[in-house]
């Protein structure tokens, strides 16, 4: 079962993620905030990261940026409720990621996370020792 850890400040939303991905295999963790979440992938290994731009503490691009820097390079798939068209090819320079806007269709997010997992079962794994 693939783990994923969410990384959403809004409870509510976080919540409905959680149960989605449960309902899609996943095995779920989630954290309200970049730095926590970074505390998490530091200590863990995911298999996929589930992070909303705007966050208390480090956004998610800083998270992402952190992540690679340490050569972790576990697939993002970012969701955002703005339109991420400005920021992607910024973001595309930070590995193996993809994006999904809010309001999004479960079955558009199914297909997000199994590409992320295909794209990254192709690709060397990178732990942190």
């Amino acid at each position: 079962m693939p783990r994923v850890l969410i990384v959403e400040d809004e409870k509510d939303i976080a919540d409905i993620l959680g149960e989605m991905l449960e309902l899609f295999g996943y095995s779920v963790s989630a954290v309200s905030d970049g730095i926590d979440a970074w505390r998490q992938i530091s200590a863990s290994n995911y298999e996929l990261i589930l992070t909303d731009l705007n966050l208390p503490g480090m956004d998610g691009m800083e998270l992402l940026t952190m992540m690679r820097v340490h050569d972790i390079k576990t697939p993002v798939l970012i969701i955002s409720g703005v339109e991420l068209e400005g920021r992607v090819q910024a973001i595309s320079k930070l590995g193996p990621f993809d994006t999904i806007q809010k309001p999004f269709k479960m079955g558009e997010l199914k297909e997000k996370l199994a590409g992320l997992l295909r794209e990254s079962k192709q690709q060397p794994k990178h732990k942190l020792i």
